[in-house]
Order: C-alpha cells, then structure tokens, then sequence
C-alpha cells in the first residue's frame, strides 16, 4: 500500500479535450477531485496544466516526472517548472520516447524552456541556488522520492548514488560548487561522469561500464551471424548481448527476466530462420543501444 503510483497525466491537448468530454474535468482537476493525491504519486509529464491546478498539485507532494527531451520532440507543452517549484512543487528527471537519452540534456531542455515562454533568463534560480544547483538537486530529490529509494543526498544513512565528473575536462576545469554545476549542464554533457556508484557498488570506472566490452562482444558476433546468415549463431550472440544489458541494470526485477529473454529469442530465432528472414534488420536497434550505452 505504500508503493509509489507512476500515471501519465496531462500531456496532450488531444488527451485533455477528451477527459473533459468524457468526465466533465480537466484531467489534473479529475484526479485532485477523485483520488488521495500523495507524496506516493509521481505523475508524468503535466504539460497542459493550467495555473489553478499547478500549484495544488505542487501542494500535494506528488512528483512531476519530467522528459523534456521528449516534451520537446512530441510538441506536447512546456511544463511550468517556474510556478511548479515556487509553490515548492518536487520534479523528477526521465525519458519516455528514448530517442535521446542524456541527463544534463533534459536538465537543460527543462531550463531552456522556461526562458523560451516566459522570455527571460535562469528561470529556475533562486538567490541561494544557481539554475545547474536548482535543476541537479532538484532532480535527485524527487527521483529518489518516486523511486522510493533512499537516496538523493550524500548523508549517513543514505544509499550511496554517486557520481564524480572528470574536473579536467576543458568545460570544467578550475570551476567548483555551482559553477561546477552550471558548467556541466549548460556546456558539458554526460560524458563528464566519470565515475558512477550505485548503492556503493562502482558500475562506472573512466567513464566506462565494466559490461560495456561484453554487450560490444555479443553486438559483434551478432554483426558476424548476420553476414553468414548464420541463425544459431545469432541467436546466441542476441542472447549474450540482452543479457549482458540486463546484468548492467543491476536491478534485480530487470535480472530476472533473463531467462525469459532467453525463451523468448529462441521462439523468435525459431520462426526467423523458417522464414528465412534477413537478420540484418534487426542490427541498427541493437547498434543504438550499443551506442547509448558507450556515449553516456
């Protein structure tokens, strides 16, 4: 009973035109009216909200889950982070689509925005934060909080979530605290993390995932079965490679579908090769997952 609620809401004009044909509400105004809205809630997008139900949603506790990257390439709306996070509203940080999957890039699609609208500049700053400072910890809190995941902070007790940026790097270099932070998001990229810590456990060294050479292996051989029309043997560097993807997670629900995945491929490979389709259609998906993984 105390699990977080994860529910789209808001995020269309179209969706909302037809709630409101349907139930007489506005789909923010519904759920407010309808359902105990708690800190539990982490509700996505909120990109058509209007300035009567922004900030009781923000009272609520609940998180807006944000993915302004896809915001951006759907056209759905520019969330009010502006009057989200003046009336103490928590945000969270995700991608829906996946076409680009970059956290100092949402971050900065969520900012930029805000100036695009309201035509004015470091919309999110405080006088005590910075925009990168406002944004980061802004995102920690409420990812840990729809997470349920105690983390979000360095403090005893706390989950260790960690990441050092390479402070070498030419965009970073002799910046500390929020300049550091700014620097990063708004002339950096992902590519400054260094080192990554999940739960105390080290899954980013030099900027590269330990798995990263084995999901490269299985993405070859795949590359190798492919040319040989080779089914077999494409099946098993498939097999290695979404296992090797899945190991990397690290969250032990996503590790557990391994098996399956193993099942599954084999019924797949199975009716491939009787109708003897190309196995090279496959690869470019494979490839961008490759790519994401090394680019991040």
């Amino acid at each position: 009973p105390d699990a977080p609620i994860h529910m789209h809401l808001a995020e269309q004009v179209a969706e909302v035109e037809e709630i409101e044909a349907a139930y007489g509400a506005r789909p923010v105004e519904w759920l407010l009216s309808n359902a105990e809205v708690t800190d539990r809630w982490c509700l996505i997008h909120c990109t058509q909200m209007q300035r009567a139900e922004t900030l009781p949603l923000a009272h609520s506790g609940a998180v807006a889950g944000l993915c302004p990257i896809t915001e951006s390439s759907l056209g759905d709306g520019i969330f009010d982070g502006v009057a989200w996070t003046r009336a103490g509203g928590t945000f969270g940080i995700g991608s829906d689509s996946n076409i680009r999957i970059s956290l100092t890039e949402e971050l900065r699609v969520l900012e930029m925005s805000q100036r695009l609208r309201d035509k004015g500049r470091a919309m999110l700053a405080t006088e005590q934060a910075s925009t990168g400072r406002v944004l980061y910890q802004g995102a920690l809190k409420g990812g840990a909080q729809a997470a349920a995941r105690d983390s979000g902070a360095i403090a005893p007790g706390k989950l260790a979530d960690l990441v050092a940026l390479d402070c070498d790097r030419v965009d970073l270099e002799g910046r500390e605290g929020d300049a550091l932070l700014d620097a990063w998001i708004f002339a950096g990229d992902d590519r400054a993390a260094a080192e990554v810590w999940s739960a105390g456990r080290h899954v980013v060294t030099g900027g590269r995932h330990p798995l990263h050479d084995r999901i490269e292996a299985g993405y070859r051989g795949m590359e190798v079965a492919a040319a040989a029309r080779d089914y077999e043997g494409f099946y098993t560097a498939d097999t290695d490679f979404h296992v090797a993807v899945l190991t990397a997670s690290h969250n032990q629900l996503v590790q557990r579908l391994a098996g399956i995945i193993g099942t599954v491929l084999g019924l797949g490979f199975q009716l491939q090769k009787q109708a003897r389709i190309d196995l090279t259609a496959g690869l470019p998906a494979h490839y961008d997952v490759l790519a994401g993984i090394r680019d991040r």
